[in-house]
């Protein structure tokens, strides 16, 4: 349950994976016609690690997709599998309507852990560009991390630009939004856009317009 922050909202951050796009790691299925249940628990966690691993800098993009590759019940890549990223659309339409909403009132912010070549690709079919800006796009893949978890949120932070108690974090991670609200980071789950409406109700933010 979100909880009334004692300072006025100005900025969300929106992490990418889980919300506005699909997770990372469910990339191996593009293009593909098979289902995420044909893969196995273990494989789909070795490849949530992997996911890690490019999201922090640690794999390229190729070395990810060959890694991937490799695992068993891993569908064929198919060759213009980079290209196919100007493809996917966002993950939940309505969000995107819902951040119309917002970026007339708030600064509107993109964590992103895709490749910044891969967020370029799928920059104008996911329709992001509706309602955020490039240049406040920050990759965790530049952030020297050793894990895509709350130290991203303490590297804004440190750099100014997440501002503790007017910024509010909105992420599909249970664990790393517990970790951001433990660190003191006022942070809230995301379910689905509706959820969301409701929540950013409960920090106050559209109260003022009501």
């Amino acid at each position: 349950m979100p909880r009334r922050s004692s300072c006025r909202i100005e900025s969300l951050f929106f992490w990418l994976g889980g919300v506005l796009l699909p997770q990372l790691w469910k990339v191996a299925f593009l293009g593909s016609h098979e289902s995420e249940d044909a893969v196995s628990p273990t494989t789909q966690a070795d490849w949530i690690n992997l996911s890690k691993q490019l999201s922090i800098g640690r794999l390229s993009p190729a070395e990810f997709l060959d890694k991937i590759g490799q695992s068993p019940g891993k569908p064929e890549t198919p060759p213009e599998f980079p290209s196919m990223l100007g493809t996917w659309k966002a993950a939940d339409p309505r969000l995107l309507d819902l951040a119309e909403e917002l970026v007339a009132r708030f600064q509107l912010y993109l964590i992103s852990d895709y490749p910044a070549t891969w967020l370029e690709a799928a920059w104008q079919s996911s329709s992001l560009e509706r309602v955020f800006s490039w240049d406040k796009v920050s990759f965790t893949e530049e952030m020297n991390v050793l894990e895509p978890d709350v130290q991203v949120i303490q590297k804004l932070a440190e750099a100014r630009i997440f501002h503790t108690g007017k910024s509010l974090l909105v992420d599909a991670d249970p664990l790393r939004t517990l970790q951001a609200v433990q660190a003191g980071y006022d942070s809230t789950v995301f379910v689905d856009a509706r959820r969301l409406r409701r929540d950013l109700w409960l920090w106050g933010v559209f109260q003022d317009t009501e």
